[in-house]
């Protein structure tokens, strides 16, 4: 996951930059690209609620790129139960093997 969030990082537009540091609380008057990129992997490393908003927002915006809409509410429910799950137990356990 983390290699897919580093690539669509540095793929995204400015604005898809601009909207998810938005959507995270973090308001750029100044907008700089790498400071964007920056502090979205710091949001995604630090974990907790913030790295589902990230993991949902990256792939709605692949989603429109690619199809030209979002994934629907239940396919980001879906989507972000998958995560919790591969970042639980079920993830230590492949981790370790």
């Amino acid at each position: 996951l983390q290699k897919l969030f580093n690539g669509s990082l540095i793929n995204a537009s400015d604005e898809d930059l601009k909207k998810m540091m938005t959507e995270l609380g973090c308001p750029t008057t100044n907008f700089s690209r790498q400071a964007a990129i920056s502090t979205l992997m710091i949001a995604w490393k630090a974990g907790g609620f913030q790295s589902y908003i990230l993991l949902v927002s990256v792939v709605n915006a692949v989603m429109k790129f690619l199809v030209g809409r979002g994934l629907s509410l239940a396919a980001n429910a879906g989507l972000t139960r998958m995560a919790s799950i591969m970042m639980g137990p079920i993830g230590w356990i492949l981790t370790a093997v």
